[in-house]
């Protein structure tokens, strides 16, 4: 008999026909994937608008399955990979519109079209932010040495070498 089922039965009380199953573990019961899915369901818009696990629990009105929801979270199965693929899509939504935008720019460039001040500011954009520009565009950083100016100090006198001249006589 394992330690487990000796704890279980020495923690059953003898209630007969009408004792829960589910009360000889210890700790809650567990739930079905179809809960989950259901719950899944009703985090699914906060999710996608880009808000957290947290918020979207919250928000969703399952606070009270806060904890289970963050282990089944952790277990890094279909239910954490869905929450990912719904807090991802916002930012997918963002990658779209930046890369019609730069295709829309780089046709204006084929064609000879002069560039607006607005295309301009979104071509830097994306360029100095967007993951997939990174190596072309390197941010260089360059370091400048600081000389120390001294104050209430005297300033140096320079040795000035007089050559005398020769005497003649």
């Amino acid at each position: 008999m394992s330690q487990k089922t000796r704890i279980s039965q020495s923690l059953k009380p003898n209630m007969g026909a009408c004792y829960n199953l589910f009360m000889a573990d210890l700790g809650r019961p567990e739930f079905s994937d179809d809960t989950y899915r259901a719950w899944l369901e009703d985090m699914k818009p906060f999710l996608q608008a880009g808000n957290t696990l947290s918020r979207a629990i919250e928000k969703a009105g399952l606070a009270k399955h806060r904890t289970t929801l963050y282990e089944k979270a952790r277990l890094n199965d279909w239910f954490s990979d869905k929450i990912h693929a719904y807090q991802s899509y916002l930012g997918e939504l963002v990658n779209e519109i930046s890369a019609r935008q730069i295709r829309r720019i780089y046709d204006y460039v084929i064609r000879g079209r002069p560039l607006s001040r607005t295309d301009c500011r979104i071509f830097c954009f994306v360029a100095t932010h967007h993951r997939s520009c990174s190596p072309f565009f390197v941010q260089r950083h360059e370091i400048a040495v600081k000389h120390e100016v001294r104050f209430q100090q005297t300033p140096e006198i320079p040795e000035i070498n007089y050559i005398k001249p020769l005497q003649t006589v």
